[in-house]
């Protein structure tokens, strides 16, 4: 199962209470990977991710290395883009149905996906759970 995970390196940046907040820089390595072409890493600079404490250690400046599976990797994409697409698309479509203005029904769709991510912020905790990276040391 590990090999089918897409693997980034990256630095513990800093220990909060509950989270491990890690730093991951575009590499060298990027320009080679199979997933490049959806993932957003590649063409950023430095990139912060969360990941929930286990109870293991880790000291700030060490180098780890976070594993996704690709079925994690979708679950991801499905609520950051695919839903809220369908979100803005029904309502747009829908509110023009019942014969509302075009201009109208477009803020509606940006009204909705405003909420919808507000609604996506306030249950972020309860989606981190069904969403994680898995985090391991580099081995020296």
């Amino acid at each position: 199962m590990k090999q089918d995970c897409v693997r980034h390196q990256g630095v513990i940046h800093r220990a909060e209470s509950r989270h491990w907040v890690v730093r991951m820089s575009p590499s060298s390595a990027c320009s080679g990977c199979g997933a490049r072409s959806s993932c957003t890493l590649s063409s950023a600079s430095d990139r912060f991710v969360d990941i929930p404490r286990d109870g293991r250690s880790f000291g700030i400046g060490e180098e780890v290395q976070l594993s996704v599976t690709p079925r994690q990797g979708f679950r991801a994409v499905f609520w950051a883009y695919v839903l809220p697409l369908i979100v803005f698309l029904s309502v747009l479509f829908g509110s023009y149905a019942l014969w509302v203005s075009q201009g109208l029904s477009a803020l509606l769709g940006l009204v909705a996906l405003a909420v919808y991510y507000a609604g996506l912020y306030r249950f972020s905790e309860a989606l981190s759970a069904s969403v994680s990276c898995s985090m391991d040391k580099l081995s020296q």
